[in-house]
Protein backbone atom coordinates (compact mmCIF):
# COMPACT_ATOMS: atom_id res chain seq x y z
CA UNK A 1 0.00 0.00 0.00
CA UNK A 2 1.26 3.46 -0.86
CA UNK A 3 0.29 5.81 1.97
CA UNK A 4 0.56 9.52 1.33
CA UNK A 5 1.99 11.90 3.90
CA UNK A 6 -0.40 14.55 5.16
CA UNK A 7 0.08 17.83 3.34
CA UNK A 8 0.11 20.87 5.57
CA UNK A 9 0.76 24.25 4.00
CA UNK A 10 0.62 27.46 6.06
CA UNK A 11 0.37 29.49 2.85
CA UNK A 12 -2.61 27.48 1.69
CA UNK A 13 -4.29 27.98 5.08
CA UNK A 14 -3.71 31.75 4.83
CA UNK A 15 -5.18 31.81 1.33
CA UNK A 16 -8.22 29.82 2.47
CA UNK A 17 -8.72 32.17 5.42
CA UNK A 18 -8.44 35.20 3.11
CA UNK A 19 -10.98 33.70 0.70
CA UNK A 20 -13.36 32.92 3.56
CA UNK A 21 -13.00 36.51 4.80
CA UNK A 22 -13.68 37.82 1.29
CA UNK A 23 -16.87 35.75 1.10
CA UNK A 24 -18.11 36.97 4.47
CA UNK A 25 -17.30 40.60 3.70
CA UNK A 26 -19.30 40.19 0.48
CA UNK A 27 -22.22 38.87 2.55
CA UNK A 28 -22.08 41.91 4.79
CA UNK A 29 -21.95 44.25 1.78
CA UNK A 30 -25.01 42.54 0.29
CA UNK A 31 -26.86 42.85 3.58
CA UNK A 32 -25.94 46.53 3.86
CA UNK A 33 -27.28 47.04 0.33
CA UNK A 34 -30.40 45.13 1.35
CA UNK A 35 -29.78 42.68 -1.47
CA UNK A 36 -30.82 39.05 -1.43
CA UNK A 37 -28.19 36.81 0.12
CA UNK A 38 -27.80 33.99 -2.41
CA UNK A 39 -24.73 31.93 -3.22
CA UNK A 40 -24.57 33.41 -6.72
CA UNK A 41 -24.90 36.99 -5.40
CA UNK A 42 -22.22 36.37 -2.76
CA UNK A 43 -19.89 34.88 -5.37
CA UNK A 44 -20.42 37.81 -7.73
CA UNK A 45 -19.88 40.37 -4.96
CA UNK A 46 -16.72 38.57 -3.77
CA UNK A 47 -15.43 38.19 -7.34
CA UNK A 48 -15.16 34.43 -6.93
CA UNK A 49 -16.63 31.41 -8.70
CA UNK A 50 -19.82 30.20 -7.03
CA UNK A 51 -18.23 26.79 -6.45
CA UNK A 52 -15.61 28.48 -4.25
CA UNK A 53 -18.34 29.84 -1.99
CA UNK A 54 -19.84 26.34 -1.76
CA UNK A 55 -16.40 24.89 -1.02
CA UNK A 56 -16.11 27.11 2.06
CA UNK A 57 -19.80 27.02 3.01
CA UNK A 58 -21.51 23.89 1.63
CA UNK A 59 -25.01 24.86 2.84
CA UNK A 60 -26.98 28.01 3.49
CA UNK A 61 -26.88 27.17 7.20
CA UNK A 62 -23.07 26.99 7.05
CA UNK A 63 -22.95 30.37 5.33
CA UNK A 64 -25.28 31.93 7.89
CA UNK A 65 -23.29 30.44 10.78
CA UNK A 66 -20.07 31.76 9.28
CA UNK A 67 -21.64 35.16 8.78
CA UNK A 68 -22.94 35.24 12.36
CA UNK A 69 -19.46 34.39 13.66
CA UNK A 70 -17.94 37.11 11.48
CA UNK A 71 -20.46 39.65 12.76
CA UNK A 72 -19.72 38.72 16.38
CA UNK A 73 -15.98 38.98 15.78
CA UNK A 74 -15.98 42.16 13.70
CA UNK A 75 -19.02 44.29 14.40
CA UNK A 76 -20.35 43.72 17.87
CA UNK A 77 -17.19 44.18 19.94
CA UNK A 78 -18.82 42.13 22.66
CA UNK A 79 -16.68 41.46 25.72
CA UNK A 80 -17.78 38.53 27.86
CA UNK A 81 -15.03 38.93 30.47
CA UNK A 82 -16.36 41.59 32.89
CA UNK A 83 -16.51 40.39 36.48
CA UNK A 84 -17.61 43.53 38.30
CA UNK A 85 -20.36 46.08 37.64
CA UNK A 86 -17.75 48.71 36.69
CA UNK A 87 -16.08 46.34 34.22
CA UNK A 88 -19.51 45.53 32.77
CA UNK A 89 -20.32 49.22 32.22
CA UNK A 90 -16.92 49.78 30.57
CA UNK A 91 -17.46 46.72 28.35
CA UNK A 92 -20.91 47.98 27.34
CA UNK A 93 -19.47 51.38 26.41
CA UNK A 94 -16.81 49.72 24.24
CA UNK A 95 -19.44 47.50 22.66
CA UNK A 96 -21.78 50.38 21.85
CA UNK A 97 -18.88 52.40 20.43
CA UNK A 98 -18.17 49.43 18.18
CA UNK A 99 -21.80 49.35 17.05
CA UNK A 100 -21.66 53.09 16.31
CA UNK A 101 -18.45 52.68 14.31
CA UNK A 102 -20.10 50.03 12.15
CA UNK A 103 -23.40 51.88 11.74
CA UNK A 104 -24.77 52.35 8.25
Amino acid sequence: MNARAAYDSPIRKQQAAATRERILVACVALMEARSELTFSAVAAKAGLPERTVYRHFPTRDDLQAGLWGWILDNLTHVDFSPRTPDELVAAMRRSFAGFDAGAL
